[in-house]
């Protein structure tokens, strides 16, 4: 595409603008985008700390998983078994 082309097209569209829609109607076209490019960037971003808070959680339940297994069994571990037949 040439760059008289991109200016005449360019210069329809303010034509166009112009003539058809009104100066308020304008400026609300021109910061429809932007709210809608922040609103959907605040729904990522609460879905991304959503989704790292559910991570952090499953990680913390596997952390306490594995010390309530392993504890005990390091404990057990430090009796000898010959000991433990005999006491009983």
């Amino acid at each position: 595409m040439s760059t008289s082309s991109a200016t005449s097209r360019a210069s329809h569209l303010d034509v166009y603008l112009h003539r058809y829609i009104p100066s308020d109607r304008r400026r609300s076209l021109s910061v429809a985008p932007e709210v809608a490019l922040s609103l959907t960037l605040l729904v990522g971003t609460g879905l991304l700390v959503r989704s790292l808070a559910a991570v952090l959680n499953a990680a913390g339940l596997l952390a306490t998983a594995t010390l309530a297994c392993y504890l005990p069994a390091r404990q057990v571990l430090r009796v000898d078994p010959v000991d433990a037949l005999r006491a009983e």
